[in-house]
């Protein structure tokens, strides 16, 4: 049997923790390289989630320009509609009154002549 000194033991088993360790850095290097490779995707994934952001607040903000515009010309043409069913209806009053004064004299000279009828009947 060999007997081993406790200078050799000693090298022995520092070496072999050198092993160890150098298999748990190289795992953690392994690791390093996996989580920089997962952030530099993430990192991509997220810039492209930006892009599509600003795209779609682009098309919302012209979608939204788009129908204030709309808007804009209905409330334009439902005013000019306004401003014609109100010139319609006070042609229409200005004609029913002219209808109603013109009635009034006729019906005031119809008076006059049954009055005057009634005098001459009356005589």
């Amino acid at each position: 049997m060999q007997v081993r000194s406790p200078v050799k033991r000693k090298e022995d088993e520092l070496q072999h923790r050198v092993v160890i360790l150098e298999a748990s850095a190289e795992a953690m290097r392994e690791t390093e390289k996996h989580l920089r490779d997962e952030v530099k995707l993430l990192e991509s994934q997220l810039q492209s989630s930006k892009e599509e952001s600003a795209n779609l607040n682009e098309v919302l903000r012209r979608n939204d320009c788009a129908k204030v515009n709309l808007f804009n010309e209905e409330i334009r043409s439902l005013q000019i509609k306004l401003e014609e069913m109100e010139q319609s209806h006070s042609a229409q009053l200005c004609g029913m009154k002219a209808e109603v004064t013109n009635l009034t004299t006729h019906l005031h000279g119809r008076d006059a002549n049954i009055a005057r009828l009634n005098e001459h009947c009356s005589e």
